[in-house]
């Protein structure tokens, strides 16, 4: 996956002592950095998204490689995760909850090198909740993802 010397991606907790929990969790990690090569790519079809996402998920995270290659930007700065929590729903089926706080991660540019900043706040924090589901593969691929900013505090 392609990353950018500007951009820091930072998981905490991102671990379990369960095998199963960490899969998923696992497997939630790689699905947000597949969607972001995917920017840095500028490419909404790069086979890594397609690899980690599904059906609305995958439509989704589409939209947003798309968004970004459109507007020409890219990401920089540090996006950090935590608080990470896995409940199962059924033998293949998971539901992947996290929070981010986009408070140091921006907005670039690509042409400029331009950094678009806006000031932390509440709205930096982010609480997303996903629906997971197992393949054949064995790899959890999200297939539903919604957001909600301001849930989650720091």
């Amino acid at each position: 996956m392609k990353t950018d010397k500007d951009f820091k991606e930072e998981f905490e907790n991102w671990s379990s002592e369960d095998q199963k929990t960490n899969a998923v969790l696992l497997d939630g990690k790689l699905q947000a950095l597949a969607t972001n090569s995917a920017i840095f790519k500028s490419d909404p079809d790069a086979p890594e998204v397609a690899f980690y996402n599904d059906g609305p998920a995958l439509r989704s995270a589409h939209k947003w490689v798309n968004r970004f290659k459109k507007e020409n930007h890219t990401l920089t700065g540090v996006l950090r995760y935590y608080d990470p929590r896995v409940k199962f729903l059924a033998e293949d089926y998971a539901s992947l909850s996290y929070c981010t706080d986009d408070s140091k991660a921006f907005s670039k540019e690509t042409k400029s090198g331009k950094v678009l900043t806006e000031g932390p706040s509440m709205e930096s924090q982010v609480l997303y909740i996903t629906g997971m589901k197992k393949g054949a593969n064995g790899v959890w691929k999200t297939n539903s993802l919604t957001g909600e900013r301001g849930r989650c505090t720091t």
